[in-house]
């Protein structure tokens, strides 16, 4: 019963967010690797990622994959942005590889004042000495 009132708090506090999501800015990117985000295993493609955040540095990041149905949605933290990405100007996202597994780790849009950071599922990726980080480019999209 506990396992179920977490889970139905925890969707309800998602749907919340995710209210807001209609209105934030949508970045494409085209990523040539699978990747994992949150539990879920993407493949290489071209993607949305829709980022909305609220009043309490937190945020619903919806990533839809051009030309196919469905997506996902998952909940990342407001961080620091990078001052090489605030000179640039243009918007980043950010993975967490090891081994050739990698796992979106940031996504920023080019103009906010915080990069919404995505908390990786295992302690490993965040203690592995052989963790590179690939940063690819993204561009504003209506």
């Amino acid at each position: 019963m506990k396992n179920f009132i977490k889970k139905s708090l925890i969707a309800a506090a998602a749907m919340t967010v995710a209210a807001g999501i209609a209105s934030a800015q949508s970045l494409k990117v085209e990523i040539p690797f699978s990747f994992r985000a949150g539990q879920t295993m993407m493949a290489p493609g071209t993607y949305q990622l829709r980022a909305n955040s609220n009043t309490l540095h937190t945020a619903a990041i919806q990533i839809r994959r051009y030309g196919h149905g469905g997506g996902i949605m998952m909940l990342a933290n407001a961080g620091d942005v990078a001052k090489q990405w605030v000179a640039a100007g243009v918007p980043k996202v950010e993975f967490s590889c090891i081994e050739g597994r990698c796992t979106l780790a940031k996504v920023w849009d080019g103009t906010s004042h915080d990069a919404m950071e995505v908390r990786p599922a295992t302690r490993d990726l965040q203690e592995n000495a052989s963790l590179s980080v690939i940063t690819l480019s993204a561009i504003r999209v209506k």
